[in-house]
């Protein structure tokens, strides 16, 4: 096992065998096993930002024939789990989750298997793109034909429950539709995310797209 910080303020991972389901190709990545918040940014699209937070992943793509799958379609026939001195210094290795970076590009390969997958793909890919924008001090610019294809197709998979309509608005916000985006909000009553709302709120008022840092309490 590998700790990442001290005390309370620390991430752990543990090495952890995988199978393609393609070409059965074996390979060891170091999986989280443990992390937290201390220190972390939260951001009005949803993003978390953090020394000790690693959420890691759910797709992975095969080191050797490049398939790209799910964790747990992964996973290894057989139940030994190797001499862990034999993984070598896996944590350093070019394997495991697919960094957030690449969910735009595999929009065109379309992995899921159903619509909540198609969604966590959606918004990770909605997160990617935000990455030049998220704590910008000027207004971003628009985003690309295929970023706003992307976030279509996110605001049909989206439902009525209090995260997902928190993200309607802020997906309508970021794209200038400031007053849909209040219009989402009519009403919107969540103690865990009052604060965040009204942020988004203020800034729909205020015609303002940017994607901020949430304030602390």
């Amino acid at each position: 096992m590998q700790v990442i910080g001290e005390g309370l303020q620390m991430t752990t991972y543990y090495p952890e065998r995988m199978c393609c389901p393609r070409c059965d190709n074996g390979f060891s990545y170091m999986a989280v096993g443990s992390y937290n918040t201390f220190g972390a940014t939260f951001y009005t699209d949803g993003y978390i930002e953090g020394p000790m937070y690693d959420d890691q992943g759910r797709l992975f793509r095969c080191p050797q024939c490049r398939a790209v799958g799910w964790s747990d379609e992964f996973t290894c026939e057989d139940d030994d789990e190797g001499d862990e001195a034999e993984l070598g210094s896996v944590f350093d290795a070019d394997v495991g989750p697919i960094p957030l970076k690449d969910y735009p590009t595999l929009l065109d390969e379309a992995p899921w298997r159903g619509p909540d997958e198609e969604k966590y793909v959606r918004i990770a890919a909605f997160w990617a793109a935000n990455m030049p924008r998220r704590g910008a001090p000027e207004l971003p610019g628009p985003f690309s034909a295929r970023e706003e294809r992307n976030l279509l197709a996110l605001l049909e998979r989206l439902d009525d429950s209090p995260g997902d309509r928190l993200m309607r608005a802020e997906i309508l916000r970021e794209t200038g539709r400031f007053e849909e985006c209040l219009e989402v909000l009519v009403g919107f009553e969540d103690e865990d995310l009052d604060t965040v709302a009204r942020l988004i709120r203020e800034l729909a008022m205020g015609r303002d797209a940017r994607v901020v840092a949430v304030p602390e309490g």
